[in-house]
């Protein structure tokens, strides 16, 4: 993703030890020897700014990025090893890179993310398929606001198109379940 400024933002996933650094310096990170999703942010000339990375206990993969005025919005699933996965959604600012929220929905059932796009009025928009019947949790990594609880419940062999809805701070305002139907 390029924004206004023409820095370039790339997000994936990585095992093992990289730079990311393309000058002489060296940012070398660490995936704790499973896959870890990064964001990478260059600037207009191609130089380093910063990278910020998932590490976790779990494999985890970038699925998007988008990038409106100051923050760069990202949306990431994390795989356990019982087979349930967590969408997370994460906001860091443009310029520096530190994180301004980060919100996670434990799942238990299977996820595809569509994508995520970052609206005019800073509000985050992410959507993707729920596979199965899933019972998520939304929190923060400190729990520090209360739970919330939404129910997707769709037919064993078919899938839920869902849409998540976060105000510029990262308080959940939507989300919408459409059962039966496949997005692509």
């Amino acid at each position: 993703v390029v924004d206004q400024s023409n820095n370039l933002y790339v997000g994936g996933n990585f095992q093992g030890s990289i730079d990311f650094d393309p000058g002489t310096a060296n940012t070398n990170t660490n995936s704790n020897g499973i896959s870890s999703g990064f964001v990478l942010k260059l600037n207009a000339s191609g130089g380093f700014a910063w990278v910020e990375h998932q590490l976790d206990s779990v494999p985890n993969r970038i699925e998007g990025l988008s990038v409106r005025g100051d923050r760069v919005g990202v949306v990431a699933a994390t795989n356990s090893m019982g087979g349930a996965e967590r969408l997370v959604i994460k906001s860091y600012d443009r310029l520096t890179g530190s994180t301004v929220f980060e919100r996670h929905f434990d799942g238990t059932a299977s996820l595809e993310i569509g994508g995520i796009e970052l609206e005019e009025d800073g509000s985050y928009i992410v959507a993707g398929n729920i596979g199965g019947s899933n019972n998520c949790t939304q929190n923060t990594p400190s729990y520090s606001m209360p739970m919330d609880q939404f129910v997707v419940t769709t037919p064993v062999s078919g899938n839920s198109m869902f849409l998540v809805r976060l105000n510029s701070a990262g308080a959940v305002e939507m989300v919408k379940t459409m059962p039966g139907r496949h997005m692509r």
